[in-house]
């Protein structure tokens, strides 16, 4: 009910359901304080991420960090993240360097 009436106050809000799969239930089969603390943290870390965005870059995915993710996930959408600044091409690795040592001629040996 509380989550009901909390929502009722804004215009834009989210329910959450952190879940687990069958292999990694914890010990009791609920979800532990630092496992929530951890998602929490998780998605607060990723909100002001996305408010680093450019507010024009985030209205192309109408301000949504999922249609955000959502738009990386597919490979197709290389070309225009990159257009929009968000992607830039690997900087490739410079080739090997041959390093000879050679012997210092001009030391004088006691």
């Amino acid at each position: 009910m509380r989550c009901l009436h909390e929502a009722s106050l804004y215009d834009r809000n989210a329910f959450i359901t952190l879940t687990y799969d069958d292999a990694n239930l914890p010990p009791g089969g609920s979800l532990s304080y630092p496992d929530f603390h951890t998602a929490m943290n998780l998605v607060r870390q990723a909100q002001e991420e996305f408010v680093r965005v450019p507010a024009d870059v985030r209205a192309r995915f109408s301000n949504d960090p999922q249609k955000f993710m959502n738009f990386f996930e597919d490979p197709a959408n290389r070309d225009e993240a990159k257009r929009l600044g968000l992607l830039r091409d690997p900087v490739p690795e410079p080739a090997p360097m041959r390093v000879q040592v050679v012997p210092d001629t001009n030391s004088q040996s006691s």
